[in-house]
């Protein structure tokens, strides 16, 4: 199929793409952009430096960002332009120097992401319907709670420092991820919705198999790199009476990947330990959970899926259009390669779009449903 890729800018319609690549992520708040064209002069006038625009993929709003790049070429008689999404606009610029500790987590958000992007909300549910365009979509379930906690300590704000650098932190230390909605209007303060049915399949169909093969391409990565058998948390403490005694002073935890002395007998044959020095604990729990906290974002490599699909979306059955890919949603992914065959659920949380005259792609990046995803 044949995608339609459209830019508007400032109000004006700009067609005629040569080539494109758009990436957007769960993971990395800040997506990027680069539209090649021939070069005209009122296309070139539009697209200025700073200016915003929206990139649609059959009608449908994936990407909203503003022009840092562009460049004229002569011989190519091309001009291009590249930048990022209006949230990384909070990467380069600095935050006020005000205290966020006495305020709501959402509150304090707000005030760091405005009057860039001037909404925050806890759903993502019409920002991946709408993601998805008019294609056939499934029932999405409940979106996971949100809770508008007091915002968590972070510490003095250094003069210079990143909007965004501080949302994240923020955000990061109640556990919830942000992500930017496709019109660049709303920041999304999420956890990753596993309770969805899968939308999309990718199928790697061995010959004579009743499946057909979706992709272009499948990988299956599985990494012990940064991973440990054994994460142990060690800090000091005063202690109470509660606690081993007024006189102990130590605090730790330990995280294993499986349930043996070293943490060995699932993915790992030999041990691999990690040690931190942490900050003071007042209990052996809270030690705990750093150590656990800490294998959970470690963990988030232990399996994953890039998959390279032949165009920007799937024909869902009872649709007539594609569903556009979008993030936040879940795949089924069979590799029959195996013998019984690889099956199981992921949930995309990186997607880039990429396309020419000639083709169109769509790579996905997964990971199995579930995951726990610490930023």
């Amino acid at each position: 199929m044949a995608h339609q890729i459209d830019v508007v800018c400032e109000g004006r319609l700009i067609v005629g793409w040569i080539s494109y690549s758009i990436s957007i992520s769960m993971i990395k708040a800040a997506g990027t952009f680069t539209l090649v064209r021939p070069f005209r002069e009122d296309a070139w006038d539009a697209l200025r430096r700073d200016a915003k625009l929206t990139i649609l993929i059959d009608g449908t709003k994936v990407f909203t960002g503003i022009v840092d790049d562009r460049i004229k070429s002569t011989k190519a008689n091309t001009f291009t332009v590249s930048g990022g999404s209006v949230y990384g606009r909070l990467m380069k610029e600095s935050a006020p120097s005000s205290t966020y500790e006495k305020l709501k987590l959402l509150e304090a958000v707000q005030r760091l992401a405005s009057p860039h992007i001037p909404t925050i909300t806890t759903s993502d549910a019409v920002n991946r319907t709408l993601r998805r365009g008019k294609g056939g979509k499934v029932v999405a379930g409940n979106e996971p709670l949100i809770i508008d906690i007091p915002t968590p300590k972070r510490g003095r704000v250094h003069p210079g420092t990143p909007r965004a650098t501080i949302i994240e932190d923020l955000t990061a230390q109640a556990g919830y991820l942000v992500m930017e909605a496709a019109d660049g209007n709303s920041l999304i303060v999420l956890r990753p919705n596993y309770k969805q049915a899968a939308q999309y399949l990718v199928c790697n169909a061995r010959t004579g198999s009743t499946n057909r093969t979706t992709c272009d391409d499948l990988e299956i990565k599985e990494s012990n790199r940064e991973r440990y058998s054994l994460i142990a948390v060690v800090g000091t403490g005063a202690g109470d009476d509660a606690n081993y005694g007024g006189n102990v002073t130590n605090r730790s935890g330990r995280a294993l990947d499986f349930d043996s002395n070293d943490g060995t007998g699932r993915d790992f044959i030999r041990p691999k330990r990690l040690l931190m020095p942490e900050q003071d604990f007042d209990k052996n729990q809270d030690a705990r959970r750093a150590a656990e906290k800490e294998r959970a974002r470690k963990d988030f490599h232990r399996t994953s899926i890039v998959a390279t699909m032949p165009d920007h979306g799937q024909v869902i059955a009872g649709s007539t259009v594609p569903t556009i890919y979008a993030l936040n949603t879940i795949a089924r992914v069979i590799d029959e390669d195996f013998d019984p065959p690889f099956d199981d659920t992921y949930l995309i949380h990186t997607l880039n779009f990429d396309g020419s005259r000639q083709k169109q792609m769509t790579k996905l990046e997964m990971v199995p449903t579930g995951t726990v995803i610490v930023p």
